[in-house]
């Protein structure tokens, strides 16, 4: 987030599955530039955060000229498990690491689509809740 502002982004929102509609209806509406920064883990490459990128691609796409090899891969992925994330997730090194700390639930629910209508801003050095 903190990269993102520094970068001289006018606006940084975060998303997820669960807010999944909430983020795309806000890109679509402001018509702006997008870049999806995914957090990942420790400066790696995170499954999870690129099948998310893939399904907001999906979802904007109509909307917006996407010109970009990371784009279309992602879209790919998502396109390829998005009938099973849950079983796509359970192969992924994240899930074997939380899950042994019993947080199935919790993951499971991270991929579980549009139960939410709140969409974080960072604004002012904190996240921001506004329900749309």
């Amino acid at each position: 987030l903190h990269m993102a502002l520094a970068s001289g982004a006018s606006e940084v929102i975060t998303g997820s599955f669960p807010n999944l509609s909430s983020v795309c209806n806000h890109l679509i509406g402001e018509n702006k530039n997008v870049i999806l920064g995914c957090s990942a883990w420790k400066n790696r490459f995170n499954l999870e955060d690129t099948l998310f990128a893939g399904a907001v691609i999906e979802n904007i796409k109509d909307h917006f000229t996407i010109h970009c090899d990371s784009s279309m891969m992602a879209e790919d992925m998502y396109h390829l498990h998005k009938n099973d994330m849950y079983a796509f997730i359970r192969r992924t090194t994240h899930w074997h690491r939380l899950a042994s700390y019993g947080l199935e639930k919790d993951l499971e629910h991270c991929v579980t689509t549009n139960v939410t209508d709140v969409l974080p801003f960072y604004k002012d050095g904190a996240l921001v809740s506004l329900n749309k």
